[in-house]
């Protein structure tokens, strides 16, 4: 252009003198320009500027535009020749999609249906659902009688009175202390001063009272009489809390939600304790459906064998965020053996309300436990699930919500007379020569015999009417000689004999007994010896006949063969020692050896050598077999063997039939577990085994067990064994 316009033009005004040439050609314009302040100026523009072909054209192209800074430019391709607008109801409030648009396209404008959670259109049908619906309402009190009235959008209540409504029937009569009185006419009464003068409590012993009575405006004020460690029982009596030396009454438990036990296999646990903390009060909340907390007993507790079977009877305190729903809970009971926690029971199928609502509320459930052994070491443990019914549940613990489980342990004695059954039996017997207990499985038996010349026990009737037969102090003791110091039994009498002498009749002295037992005992003989009066006699040896030897059998009989000294053709008896075996000695001769015929006896029956023999039962080194699969069937080479179970997974290790191997009696097997697979010792069909509780799992890693064979098809299985 030829001239630059300058300052904000807000609003023009077009007065213009054209100067035409005969050609067309413009050759002078003036163009008054007025600006928003009311200034106006003249601007020449040159016929090089503007020129007129029927209309008023500046000196570009029909494809350029003018810049701000009054250049000319060029239009580019690829700009938006084509933008939609479309309507939608996507989203919860009045939107726009698509924007801003690059290229060709469309925008959205989304205006949802209004609704509780949606701000939008309303809808033809919510229109009419709300135009039906009543007005706002002008509430007017006209009259004083008859019945309320709502016309069209006025609600009339009248104002009623007792005389609106008839008022009160005069035939009607107030009786007070006896005396009716009619209402056909006002009636009043004065109250005189003549009554309670004071006014007191009395409280059951658990309570102190102070300020009581009262005879004129004042407070009295009631306190607790015990500890904080004591409750209140029904009665209004102070009472401690159960403790571990009753007299056999159930073992209470209490859930001392402040005291914590640690993290156990991913779980946090609180303390489980027979002793309550009163505290100041820990609570457990969940809003969800789960476990709300756990609790366990401190180690070594309850340190018994069994748990007696019956109900386990749990006290407490639930409270919800609001009312209503079907909140509830149960429990379960475990035990923890410092490894793994096994189920006892559990009431999930009977689970117990919440009903109170926000309300801290005493909740009582029975959980049945089954008669369960234990170890020393055992734990036990409580979990509480809630289902918590879009609600928030709190679990309130210690202080005055002291939640506590009524055990079927006994608080008594856990062991009579080595006995540890929870519920025991006392019989009577007589058996033995004394009194004795004999306490066995679940019963004590209290024996008392009969008395007798050899037992010390209970007199029976027999021996009580025989003895109450005897003679009577009326009775009189005769004594012939030799003994003296009888008489009636009015008094005590001392029956005596007289020693014996060669006069006298009496008793024996020890120093007679002595002389008299030191002579010589009647003789007796035996033949060949035979007596005759006083002469004693022996026959002369014959073939028939036992005596004495004559010197003519002496020299015949001292004339036979000696000793065998040397080789002889014939042995007769009269050559050989009694008892003794015959040898080869070192010169090749028939000689009688030292051993006897009895030590010759001792190698009957041998069928070689002794010394293998021997050598063959020493103690041997004991001998692995190792084995990684997941099951083994033992075999006969097994006998007296270590078994070594490698896998990772659980494996199993079989007796097998005797019909299959045929293990001797006593046989033992060692079955170690080595790897981290629990072992199970199983019996094929028609093998039985005895074990601890019939279990027949080895307890842990590295630790085993021994088979030991006691019959056929029957085997002990000896060790650390668990379920």
């Amino acid at each position: 252009m030829g001239a630059t316009l300058t300052g904000q033009i807000v609003a023009e005004t077009y007065e213009a003198l054209l100067k035409v040439t005969d050609n067309g050609v413009i050759t002078g314009t003036k163009k008054r320009i007025t600006d928003g302040f009311g200034n106006d100026s003249p601007l020449l523009l040159s016929s090089t500027d503007v020129q007129i072909d029927g209309n008023l054209l500046l000196s570009g192209t029909t494809s350029q535009y003018v810049r701000g800074d009054g250049s000319f430019a060029t239009f580019t391709s690829g700009g938006l020749t084509s933008v939609g607008l479309t309507l939608g109801s996507a989203g919860t409030d009045a939107g726009v999609s698509g924007s801003p648009l690059t290229s060709n396209g469309s925008i959205t404008l989304n205006l949802p249906s209004a609704s509780a959670t949606n701000r939008g259109l309303l809808t033809s049908t919510d229109w009419s659902t709300f135009n039906s619906k009543q007005g706002a309402l002008t509430l007017t009190t006209t009259g004083s009688s008859g019945a309320s009235t709502l016309v069209s959008s006025t609600l009339n209540i009248p104002t009623y009175t007792l005389t609106g409504l008839g008022g009160v029937p005069t035939s009607r009569t107030l009786t007070i202390n006896g005396t009716a009185y009619d209402l056909s006419a006002d009636r009043s009464w004065t109250i005189s001063g003549t009554g309670l003068t004071s006014v007191g409590i009395s409280m059951p012993s658990a309570f102190s009272v102070s300020g009581s009575p009262l005879t004129s405006d004042g407070t009295i004020t009631i306190t607790g009489a015990g500890l904080a460690s004591q409750y209140i029982r029904g009665d209004g009596t102070l009472a401690n809390f159960p403790t571990t030396g009753g007299g056999g009454s159930s073992v209470s438990y209490y859930m001392n939600g402040s005291v914590s036990q640690g993290t156990i296999l991913g779980n946090a646990y609180y303390e489980f304790n027979k002793t309550p903390i009163v505290g100041a009060g820990t609570d457990f909340t969940i809003n969800t459906n789960g476990y709300i907390t756990q609790f366990i007993t401190d180690a070594n507790d309850p340190a018994l064998l069994e748990i007696p079977g019956g109900n386990w009877n749990f006290e407490m305190y639930f409270s919800a965020s609001s009312g209503g729903g079907t909140p509830s809970f149960y429990v379960e009971l475990y035990k923890y053996d410092g490894t793994s926690f096994t189920l006892i029971a559990s009431n999930s199928t009977t689970p117990e309300g919440i009903t109170g609502g926000t309300a801290i509320d005493l909740y009582t459930t029975a959980l049945a436990v089954p008669q369960t052994t234990l170890t020393l070491t055992d734990r036990l443990a409580i979990r509480v699930y809630v289902t918590h019914s879009g609600r928030t549940i709190t679990l309130h613990t210690e202080n005055s919500h002291l939640c506590q489980v009524i055990t079927t342990f006994s608080t008594g004695i856990t062991a009579l007379n080595s006995l540890t059954k929870q519920v025991q039996y006392l019989a009577v017997g007589t058996s033995g020569t004394d009194f004795a207990i004999s306490s066995a499985t679940d019963t004590h038996t209290f024996n008392l015999p009969t008395a007798s010349g050899t037992n010390r026990g209970a007199l029976s009737s027999t021996d009580w009417t025989t003895f109450n037969n005897k003679v009577s102090t009326t009775r009189t003791i005769s004594t012939t000689s030799p003994l003296s110091g009888g008489g009636d039994l009015s008094a005590n009498r001392t029956l005596s004999i007289s020693q014996a002498t060669t006069s006298t009749n009496g008793y024996l002295s020890s120093t007679d007994w002595n002389t008299f037992n030191g002579k010589e005992n009647a003789l007796t003989f035996s033949s060949p010896l035979s007596r005759s009066t006083n002469t004693i006699s022996i026959p002369a040896a014959t073939t028939s006949v036992n005596g004495y030897l004559t010197s003519t059998d002496w020299t015949t009989f001292n004339n036979k063969q000696a000793t065998i000294t040397g080789g002889a053709t014939t042995i007769t008896t009269s050559n050989l020692t009694v008892s003794r075996a015959l040898v080869s000695d070192g010169s090749g001769k028939v000689a009688v050896a030292t051993t006897t015929a009895t030590e010759i006896g001792y190698v009957n029956g041998v069928t070689s050598a002794i010394q293998t023999q021997i050598d063959a039962k020493a103690d041997k080194t004991t001998t692995f077999n190792i084995q990684t699969g997941t099951s083994y069937t033992l075999v006969l080479t097994d006998a007296g063997k270590i078994i070594e179970m490698q896998n990772g997974g659980a494996n199993i290790v079989y007796i097998p039939l005797n019909s299959t191997s045929a293990f001797p009696i006593g046989t033992e097997i060692q079955v170690l577990q080595f790897g981290a697979g629990q072992t199970t010792i199983t019996p094929v069909s028609g093998v039985t085994t005895k074990s601890k509780s019939n279990q027949v799992k080895i307890g842990n890693q590295y630790t085993g067990v021994t088979l030991v064979k006691r019959g056929t098809n029957d085997w002990y299985i000896i060790g650390n064994l668990t379920a």
